[in-house]
C-alpha cells in the first residue's frame, strides 16, 4: 500500500503546482495584464484582480524565460516587444485581445490570501 500513497502524494504536489506554460503564451498574457492596468483603480476588486494576476503572469514569464534559456537583456527585450503589441489592442478593446485577456486571467491558479 506504500506505492499507492507515494503515486497519490505525487499527483498531489504535481497539482500544487502546475506546469508551467509556453513562454510565447506568459509573455503575451503579462502585457495583456500589463495593458489592462494602465488607468485603473488598483484599490477597486477588478484592479485587485488584475494586479494579482499580473504579478503570477510576471513570475511565470520570467520563469518561463529561464527555461527557454533567454538572457536577462533578451527577457527585457522580449517583455518591451510583447507589451508595445499589447498595449494598442487591449487599448482598442480589440476583441480577440480581450478574449485572450480573459483567458489568461481564468488560468490564474487561485492565490491564497492571509
Amino acid at each position: 500500500m506504500r506505492v499507492p500513497a507515494a503515486f497519490a502524494a505525487l499527483l498531489a504536489l504535481a497539482a500544487a503546482h502546475p506546469k508551467l506554460p509556453p513562454y510565447p503564451k506568459t509573455l503575451r498574457c503579462a502585457a495583456l495584464i500589463a495593458g489592462s492596468l494602465k488607468g485603473r483603480d488598483l484599490m477597486s476588486a477588478e484592479g485587485r484582480v488584475l494586479f494579482d494576476a499580473g504579478i503570477f503572469w510576471g513570475f511565470a514569464s520570467a520563469d518561463a524565460a529561464r527555461v527557454a534559456k533567454r538572457s536577462h537583456a533578451q527577457f527585457k527585450q522580449d517583455e518591451r516587444t510583447a507589451a508595445a503589441t499589447a498595449a494598442p489592442q487591449v487599448a482598442a478593446k480589440d476583441p480577440a485581445a480581450l478574449a485572450e485577456l480573459d483567458a489568461c486571467l481564468k488560468a490564474v491558479p487561485p492565490l491564497k490570501k492571509p
